[in-house]
């Protein structure tokens, strides 16, 4: 990792207690304010940056392991869930009652319909049986009027 201020080159000749500086992490002190020994032996800069990016990767794998885990366990839930509502939709005696009723309501509102039908077909027929016997009333007048004028009745 370079530092955004200094080119790679300049960066790998760092040493550590320079490299933690500029990546904001503190040096390990002992209580009497020395620098521990560890670090007074300067390690280089590439074994620093290579551990890093051991942990880096490490830390990373750990996070994809977690993730898959837990996406795994979403997908089995949902299975779960799935087949409880395959279950609920198919053994229920009450939804199954729904379904007779529904089937038996559509077949009242087909009956309706076909019964409208009728009904409208029966008052077009109604309707015109009285128109016609309205005009046969009227022939029926005009020959009593014309039989009654000509003296013949």
């Amino acid at each position: 990792m370079t530092h955004p201020s200094k080119p790679r080159a300049q960066v790998e000749d760092l040493h550590a207690d320079e490299i933690l500086a500029l990546n904001g992490a503190s040096l390990p002190i002992d209580q009497y304010g020395r620098l521990n020994s560890a670090t007074e032996e300067k390690q280089s800069v590439s074994q620093i940056l290579e551990e890093k990016r051991k942990k880096n990767a490490t830390a990373s794998a750990k996070f994809r392991d977690r993730r898959k885990q837990k996406e795994k366990e979403i997908l089995d839930r949902c299975r779960e869930l799935e087949q409880k509502v395959y279950e609920l939709e198919f053994n229920n005696p009450f939804l199954k009652q729904i379904k007779a009723l529904q089937f038996e309501l559509d077949q009242v509102r087909l009956e309706k319909v076909s019964a409208l039908d009728k009904l409208s077909l029966l008052e077009d027929e109604v309707l015109l049986l009285s128109d016609s016997l309205y005009f046969l009333f009227l022939i029926c007048a005009y020959e009593g009027f014309l039989a009654q004028r000509l003296g013949v009745l």
